[in-house]
């Protein structure tokens, strides 16, 4: 939509008609692009960036968040404020988490650093961030999943490889 990008939400039934459309982004005079999605009990989790700018890696918006509860939809939760480049949401077993690349300064210019927050999924308090890489690539999305036993498994590029972490619960 021009310079202003806007994230829409649509449910769609299994026989393809379409039940509920929403502007996620509707909140105030907010924009946003570069969605993502997740589901845990009764929610559904949307993350969005604020930024303007058609490519990731030259974004630089304020990251936020979005629930719908059952058939409402929260305002929005600030994650980030400005720097933040793309986010992805990921629903774990019993936390919420928000994998995003914020924008740093560096000797050689400017990078981008991957760092986890998480929350419990009904919460809106977020976690101090933790930085799982550094000089990582905006274009390289954090792979994310739940196992049977209650453990979330990511998956991301590091630095020339592949980094691998789960979280059990607690740590």
């Amino acid at each position: 939509n021009g310079d202003e990008y806007e994230t829409y939400y649509k449910k769609i039934n299994s026989s393809g008609t379409v039940q509920e459309t929403k502007q996620v982004t509707d909140y105030s005079s907010e924009i946003g692009g570069f969605p993502t999605v997740s589901v845990s009990a009764n929610r559904v989790h949307v993350s969005y960036n604020s930024g303007n700018v058609s490519s990731p890696d030259a974004n630089a918006g304020d990251a936020k968040t979005r629930d719908k509860y059952n058939t409402t939809w929260q305002t929005p939760q600030l994650l980030l404020t400005e720097y933040s480049m793309r986010e992805r949401v990921h629903a774990g077993s019993s936390k919420l988490f928000e994998f995003y690349y914020k924008m740093e300064s560096g000797l050689s210019g400017p990078r981008s650093d991957l760092y986890v927050k998480e929350r419990s999924l009904g919460s809106t308090s977020w976690s101090s961030p933790t930085l799982l890489q550094q000089y990582a690539s905006v274009y390289d999305i954090v792979s994310a999943t739940n196992t049977y036993d209650g453990k979330t498994h990511i998956v991301y590029e590091a630095q020339s490889s592949v980094a691998y972490r789960n979280y059990n619960g607690s740590s």
